[in-house]
C-alpha cells in the first residue's frame, strides 16, 4: 500500500468515526432532558462535528 492509499484509508476511517460519534451524541442528547446545560453543550458539539464533515 502506498502513502496515498494509506492516507485515503485513514480519511475514510476518520470520517466513519465522526459519523459514529455524531449518532452517539444525538442519542445521548435525546436522553438527558433533566440536564439542560449538558444537553446544550452536547448539541453544540454535534453541530461542530457536522460542520467538520
Amino acid at each position: 500500500m502506498n502513502r496515498i492509499e494509506h492516507y485515503h484509508d485513514w480519511l475514510r476511517d476518520a470520517h466513519a468515526m465522526e459519523k459514529q460519534a455524531e449518532k452517539m451524541l444525538e442519542s445521548m442528547a435525546s436522553r438527558i432532558e433533566n440536564y439542560p446545560e449538558l444537553r446544550s453543550r452536547i448539541e453544540q458539539h454535534i453541530s461542530e462535528t457536522k460542520n467538520q464533515l
